[in-house]
C-alpha cells in the first residue's frame, strides 16, 4: 500500500470515527417542572420569583401587616386564609414591600 492510499485510508476512518461520534450525541433530560410555591417558602413571609407573599401555615383567617418602604414606612392590614397570599395588588407600590408578619385574628 502507498502512502497516498495509507494516508487516504486513514482520513477515512477518522472521518467514519468522527461522524459516528457526532451522530451519536448524549440524550439531554428534560428540564425540571417549576417546583410548587409552598416548596420553596417556609411559613410567613417571602419573595418568590419576585412576588411579595406571605404563607399562613395555619388554620382559619388571621390579620398581617404588610410594610412598604417608600420614602418613610408604610403599613396596611390584611386579613388572609390559610396557603399562600399574593401580597401584590398591581399597584406601583408592590415592588417595595419589605415584610409582614402575623398580628391577630380577622
Amino acid at each position: 500500500m502507498g502512502i497516498k492510499r495509507a494516508v487516504s485510508a486513514l482520513a477515512l476512518g477518522l472521518m467514519t470515527l468522527g461522524g459516528g461520534l457526532v451522530a451519536a450525541q448524549p440524550a439531554v433530560a428534560a428540564p425540571a417542572a417549576p417546583a410548587d410555591v409552598s416548596a420553596q417558602m417556609g411559613c410567613g413571609f417571602g419573595v418568590v420569583d419576585g412576588w411579595a407573599k406571605y404563607n399562613h401555615c395555619g388554620s382559619g383567617w388571621i390579620t398581617i401587616r404588610v410594610r412598604w418602604f417608600i420614602a418613610g414606612v408604610a403599613e396596611k392590614d390584611r386579613c388572609v386564609g390559610p396557603g399562600i397570599t399574593n401580597l401584590e395588588d398591581g399597584t406601583p407600590a408592590d415592588r417595595f414591600i419589605t415584610n409582614a408578619w402575623y398580628i391577630g385574628g380577622c
